[in-house]
């Protein structure tokens, strides 16, 4: 009787560096952040950078942590 498997192991080293491959590229693929902190988050941000109006994101607390700056962002614009 003849051996009626075929010899695939070339089909598993193959899959396996496509894996490899796979991992590799996807542990490099952020290298830089999507939005920097620099970039303003919204269109009125813009608005207000334009005006000279412009209200911090965060401001230091009683230790000097950055905390948001709810009190002056949710304050009525005069």
């Amino acid at each position: 009787m003849s051996d009626t498997t075929t010899n695939l192991g070339w089909l598993d080293g193959l899959v396996g560096a496509l894996l490899v491959v796979g991992l590799l590229s996807t542990a490099g693929g952020c290298q830089k952040k999507l939005f920097p902190e620099k970039d303003p988050r919204n269109q009125f941000e813009v608005h207000d950078q334009l005006r000279q109006d412009y209200t911090p994101m965060e401001v230091p607390n009683a230790f000097g942590e950055p905390e948001p700056a709810l009190r002056a962002r949710l304050a009525p614009k005069q």
